[in-house]
């Protein structure tokens, strides 16, 4: 997998997945543009749908897939300046923008996150001075009629193609734009992307030089990296465009907290319409506590300063690690996110280091998983339970090798597919989880830290997964990742041959524990004896192994991998009177 720009692609998918749609039929690109659309709407012109005769409709979650690959094989880089005036209503703006380092004669716009309204989105574009006319351009359009599952009115994603002049290696052009904001308080499901722009490039990357800004009186403006912004101004400095994705504009109290963690400075930003005091306290330690976590794992700050934003605009999660920011979205207040959503903070926070400090790499989304899963265990009250649903997703849909998912993720397969998903992020997971139960913490934890040392700023793969773990180690691992990276199947364990017989002023136990689909892993068992007491065993199972104990009191009930440190098939039985469980 080639190195990836983590933000473009992370974005794409995560405005697209969960979007309603987006404008469909309802772009104005006829006329030359003005300062902003606002003038259209002041003189009072009327605004008439335009026929898309030219554009191929495509199922939504191909169109997805094409318009990612358009941005990860793009080489563009774009560049431009912001301004937009904020009525209470809409969102008045203009953006001048000029890409450079161009290898295609075709550049893609995709208008996104917005309903099957006219009204929503009236945009004008020109390149190279020429105005586009949105009802000519060729391209694709797809319809998307419900979130999570949840119908929604229908709406459209559109990737228009723009033809640009193929000599140049650089253009540039202007879109001005009136947009409806924020659209989802006429209707919760229609909307779920942040309202700022509502459009974006195909760029391998994108930056703002400056943005300007006005708000009316009342209102804030959060933009992380720079605080809370009220009335007019402007602010500059080469951000990630990005980074206005994790923007919001609330007539509404804003809520930050800055702190220190590890030697991260860390300023979080809430509405006050979702401050819940006692919530809002756990949250903050949940921070300081994952951030604290990673650290004495990985010995390695990814970046010196954090922004944490929730967006009430939004309903995914996710973070732009080039500017050091999280996003949680949600439009709950604070209490709810955290109990219905308790993974997304950890995980999004882990991306700093793996999808931040690495940069794009196909194992990134399991590293995440696998650092949420330890802050959730040890930070909250569902960590049995988290630990277990991911373990029954695994067998129920883990029915592709973790090889074959990165390849098919590497189309944003994991984001429709959920075999791709579930192995990718959990499998993964209990993947890492197996290896630090082979390895021993503390040489795992000298692994984590190599791996980051060897691919910060490069390209890598599960082989320099596995040479980090190896040179920490000093072990030869060639087994233990050709049987977890390219199998789907998981350890069977079974008991047999159990005997108990009294020995003096205790018992011996003996029985022969064999795995169906020949894993060979260290196994922990666990005994648990008549008087409450309980003995712990790590057992090397290659096939088969038999175990013989003296013990202090009779054995009741075995338990294989009560601490859930691999995926394996579930399930339960009696052997002689023993009650065997294989958690």
């Amino acid at each position: 997998m080639k190195l990836k720009t983590k933000a473009a692609v992370a974005l794409l998918v995560a405005l697209l997945v969960v979007v309603s749609g987006c404008i469909g039929g309802g772009t104005q690109g006829t006329s030359t543009p003005s300062a902003t659309s606002h003038s259209h709407e002041q003189s009072g012109t009327q605004i008439e749908a335009q026929p898309q005769t030219n554009l191929k409709t495509v199922d939504f979650s191909e169109l997805v897939s094409r318009a990612i690959q358009l941005t990860l094989n793009s080489t563009a880089v774009e560049k431009g300046n912001l301004t937009i005036e904020y009525d209470g209503k809409r969102i008045h703006g203009r953006y001048d923008f000029v890409i450079t380092n161009l290898s295609d004669d075709i550049l893609y716009l995709f208008v996104m996150g917005l309903p099957d309204d006219p009204m929503a989105l009236i945009m004008n574009m020109s390149v190279e001075g020429i105005p586009i006319n949105f009802s000519r351009l060729k391209g694709y359009r797809a319809e998307f009629g419900e979130i999570y599952g949840a119908k929604i009115k229908p709406s459209y994603f559109i990737v228009y193609e723009i033809p640009v002049d193929s000599s140049k290696t650089s253009i540039k052009g202007t879109i001005t734009y009136s947009l409806k904001y924020p659209l989802f308080l006429d209707d919760p499901l229609q909307y779920p992307g942040p309202p700022i722009m509502g459009f974006s490039m195909s760029s391998r990357s994108a930056w703002w030089s400056s943005l300007t800004y006005s708000l009316p009186e009342g209102y804030s403006f959060v933009v992380p990296g720079y605080g809370v912004l009220t009335g007019s101004g402007k602010i500059s400095g080469d951000k990630s465009m990005y980074l206005l994705y994790c923007s919001f504009i609330r007539r509404d109290e804003i809520v930050s907290e800055n702190f220190s963690v590890s030697g991260v400075n860390v300023t979080v930003y809430l509405a006050s319409s979702q401050y819940v005091p006692e919530e809002w306290n756990t949250i903050i330690d949940l921070i300081k506590q994952s951030v604290g976590l990673y650290y004495n794992i990985t010995g390695i700050r990814p970046v010196n300063s954090v922004n944490i934003v929730f967006n009430p605009d939004f309903i995914r999660s996710f973070e732009v690690p080039e500017t050091g920011t999280v996003l949680i979205g949600g439009r709950d207040n604070i209490k709810v996110l955290y109990e219905r959503k308790p993974n997304s903070l950890p995980h999004e926070l882990a991306h700093l280091w793996f999808g931040g400090y690495v940069g794009e790499a196909p194992f990134n989304e399991g590293f995440a998983t696998y650092f949420e899963t330890l802050a959730i265990q040890r930070f909250t009250p569902w960590g049995e339970l988290y630990i277990k649903r991911q373990e029954d997703n695994i067998e129920k849909y883990g029915t592709v090798s973790i090889n074959e998912a990165f390849k098919l993720a590497e189309t944003g397969q994991h984001e429709f597919n959920m075999s791709v998903g579930v192995v990718i992020y959990q499998k993964f997971n209990f993947f890492l989880r197996s290896l630090q139960y082979l390895l021993g913490d503390k040489t795992f934890s000298k692994g984590i830290h190599t791996l980051l040392e060897r691919c910060h700023g490069k390209e890598c793969t599960i082989l320099d997964v596995q040479k980090s773990f190896e040179n920490a180690s000093g072990q030869q691992l060639n087994w233990f990742f050709d049987e977890w990276i390219n199998r789907t199947e998981l350890p069977y364990y079974n008991v047999t041959q159990l005997e108990i017989s009294e020995n003096g002023d205790g018992y011996k136990l003996t029985f022969t524990i064999s795995d169906a689909n020949n894993f060979t892993m260290p196994v922990p068992v666990r005994i648990y004896l008549e008087n409450g007491e309980y003995l712990d065993e790590r057992v090397w199972v290659n096939g088969t192994a038999t175990v013989s104990l003296e013990l202090p009191d009779k054995p009741v009930r075995i338990v294989i991998d009560p601490e859930e440190v691999m995926a394996n098939v579930n399930r339960e039985f009696r052997v002689n009177g023993v009650v065997v469980k294989v958690d």
